[in-house]
């Protein structure tokens, strides 16, 4: 089992916090599935339960469905997986 977190640095929400591209979560995800591997998407909430914006669009599926087709499209165009996380495959396009 692997952790991904939406967060840049820390384990809990700070106001203010960086947040990672939504790409490269994906991009994280999708590589511990390739190993066959169980991912746990780890999301701050604030102290009221609430999940901010920032970390909602990170989890957005129609956002993460647009991703997976592009690296789709990107990945049938050179079939070459050892390329597969560098920074240009995984930033959307």
């Amino acid at each position: 089992m692997t952790d991904i977190t939406t967060g840049e640095s820390r384990c809990m929400y700070v106001e203010g916090h960086q947040y990672k591209d939504a790409a490269l979560v994906v991009c994280n995800m999708i590589d511990v599935w390739r190993k066959n591997g169980i991912v746990l998407l780890n999301v701050f909430p604030r102290a009221n339960g609430v999940i901010n914006q920032e970390q909602r669009d990170i989890l957005n599926p129609q956002y993460a469905l647009e991703i997976l087709l592009h690296i789709e499209i990107t990945l049938k165009q050179d079939t070459s997986l050892h390329h597969f996380n560098s920074p240009e495959r995984c930033s959307r396009k």
